[in-house]
């Protein structure tokens, strides 16, 4: 199954676009930053993001901000550093 195609058909997440925020800081991300991609998001652009930071230490206090958003109908997953690395390994490894 493709993955967007399953946000919208099988979860009825409205995402015509995806919203990308890519943080390049060195530390956890203040309210303001995820603030700005949960105000991106909205019934025109789409209701799903994709937050992009270089770390994150206190995974929890994040996944509580996202669980907020979920309360306005906003889906964000994030991605960090290592996860990138993992995936650009995967790749290379076929």
């Amino acid at each position: 199954m493709d993955f967007f195609y399953g946000l919208k058909n099988d979860y009825n997440i409205f995402c015509p676009n995806i919203v990308i925020e890519c943080k390049n800081y060195n530390d956890d991300l203040a309210n303001s930053e995820v603030d700005q991609l949960i105000g991106r998001l909205n019934k025109h652009i789409g209701n799903f993001g994709i937050l992009a930071a270089r770390k994150i230490t206190d995974d929890k206090l994040l996944i509580q901000r996202l669980k907020d958003a979920l309360r306005d109908d906003k889906y964000i997953i994030y991605i960090v550093d290592q996860d990138i690395i993992k995936l650009l390994e995967l790749k290379k490894s076929g």
